[in-house]
């Protein structure tokens, strides 16, 4: 019997990280194409240029968050990271680091952790709810 519960605790720990997987990647390429879509809509080398950064990406993005906070609350502050894993790819691609530097890792930050507390508070409103 305890080998059976080992097995079932083994793959059920799969399963998790691989739900967690998806969940990092499916929050990663949306903020990404966010991000994207503002920059091209704005016509600016990066969205926070823009107002539409702040008045439609932002607000998509720290949707994105909490609904992933919602569905996966267990350590729900990574899918607010999450959401910005792939920016700085699209940030960087073809430019020199020199040209952004310590400023666009600042604000990379700060975004960062005003999403986390999104996500946490998507799982809060799962817990509310049960």
């Amino acid at each position: 019997m305890r080998g059976g519960w080992v097995m079932d605790s083994a793959a059920e720990v799969t399963q998790e990280w691989r739900i967690d997987l998806l969940v990092f990647l499916t929050a990663a390429i949306a903020g990404l194409g966010i991000w994207l879509a503002v920059t091209a809509a704005a016509g600016t080398r990066e969205a926070w240029d823009s107002d539409y950064f702040f008045n439609v990406g932002f607000p998509c993005m720290a949707f994105v968050s909490g609904l992933a906070g919602f569905l996966r609350p267990k350590h729900a502050w990574r899918w607010g990271i999450a959401t910005l894993a792939f920016q700085p790819i699209a940030l960087y691609w073809g430019v020199r680091f020199e040209d952004f530097g310590i400023i666009g890792l600042f604000f990379f930050a700060a975004y960062a952790v005003a999403l986390a507390f999104c996500a946490l508070g998507g799982a809060k409103l799962r817990q509310l709810r049960n």
